[in-house]
């Protein structure tokens, strides 16, 4: 576990059980900064998509939407990063089980709630949270450019979707490669194409919003999906990219200067689904490259000039 204060927040309607559980975490000797207080899961759920909390101690039954409801809402986040620790009546086996295959790190018995085993509890469950997540980004993070991999950018990608369509928004699939990319490879050998490619992605990721995706499909291709931008700012957006993606960069001594070609599809009108927008983001890249180094077309469009 990390030595920084912690951050926690407490789900619980009851105010008895809030003071003892406030007390308990007073006597853990745990290192706190601050203890937030809420009392739903409504008003939980938004307090853990606001703020950045280390853990969340929260009540199974709760008014309105119970705990359970609130563990599944936090995990559908793309950040869900905080320790989620169930407090609950009593053993219940069943009631274990199905927080667990939720997504709980952990559980506490509010019988069993003092503060040497809360102590224990909130450690154990940062620890295995810690190692979740450090595993997770191994399977789905990229290992030179630590961008997502083929298959987390498809699934991240089909979430936005699915938001998108709720909100009846539109989004860009942009499909980028190194120009020359092989030649440079060839000419320079593959140290060097690894750091043109690691280059690359941290400019991509400066280059991008916060809320956007983005991904390397493998070699030198690289994809981004912007949420809730229209069609008519894909030039724009394409012509931004290309000019601050264009750089030269030193190589062990040598001066390689790069350039990016850009495909664009757009969702809805191109398509309903990642496999879709892959397939005609990647063809809008050809029709781009078959006009020269450097360019830019969105699918079934000339190449923008």
């Amino acid at each position: 576990m990390s030595n920084s204060p912690l951050k926690i927040l407490l789900v619980e309607d009851n105010p008895f059980d809030q003071q003892i559980s406030q007390q308990m975490i007073a006597l853990s000797e745990l290192e706190v900064d601050f203890v937030t207080v809420c009392t739903s899961a409504e008003e939980g759920l938004a307090e853990l998509t606001e703020q950045n909390y280390n853990c969340c101690l929260f009540d199974i039954s709760l008014p309105n939407n119970n705990g359970l409801w609130l563990l599944g809402e936090h995990l559908k986040s793309l950040a869900n990063s905080c320790t989620m620790i169930a407090l609950t009546d009593h053993r219940d086996p069943t009631l274990v089980a199905q927080l667990m295959q939720k997504g709980a790190h952990g559980y506490i018995p509010k019988n069993e709630l003092t503060p040497k085993n809360l102590r224990a509890k909130i450690i154990t469950a940062i620890d295995f949270h810690a190692l979740q997540r450090a595993l997770h980004e191994q399977a789905n993070r990229d290992s030179l450019t630590t961008l997502l991999n083929r298959n987390a950018f498809a699934k991240q990608l089909d979430r936005n979707l699915q938001r998108l369509v709720l909100s009846k928004n539109e989004g860009i699939l942009l499909f980028l490669d190194v120009d020359n990319f092989k030649c440079i490879n060839d000419q320079h050998g593959h140290p060097a194409g690894d750091a043109i490619l690691s280059h690359f992605a941290e400019s991509l990721e400066i280059c991008c919003r916060p809320q956007d995706i983005i991904g390397r499909l493998g070699g030198d291709e690289f994809v981004v999906f912007m949420p809730n931008t229209p069609l008519s700012e894909a030039q724009l957006i394409m012509n931004r990219l290309q000019y601050q993606l264009a750089s030269t960069i030193s190589v062990d001594g040598k001066k390689i200067t790069i350039s990016t070609s850009i495909g664009a599809a757009c969702f809805p009108l191109h398509g309903n689904n990642h496999e879709e927008l892959l397939r005609y983001a990647d063809e809008a890249l050809y029709q781009a490259k078959r006009s020269g180094r450097a360019q830019l077309a969105v699918y079934t469009c000339e190449p923008i000039k």
